[in-house]
């Protein structure tokens, strides 16, 4: 299942907002943004989107499942 869209262009901005971040959230921005080959913007953009889905996910009663390359399986769990 694919979780949001990708763009071939930027949508529209609906809201533009000043959000300061830790250091840790500020590295993880810039390390994903590196890796990806994205802006910032859309790392943040991506990260709210999965992040929505995955806490709807949960308190539907559902489990986030992380499967390795050798089928071993870690739950993941976000509060």
């Amino acid at each position: 299942m694919r979780i949001g869209k990708i763009y071939t262009e930027r949508p529209k901005i609906a809201v533009r907002a000043s959000v300061p971040l830790t250091a840790q959230a500020n590295d993880a921005m810039s390390t994903s943004a590196v890796r990806e080959g994205i802006s910032e913007i859309d790392v943040i953009n991506r990260a709210l989107v999965v992040y929505n889905e995955v806490m709807s996910r949960q308190a539907d009663g559902k489990e986030i499942v992380l499967r390795a390359a050798d089928g071993s399986t870690e739950k993941l769990v976000i509060q």
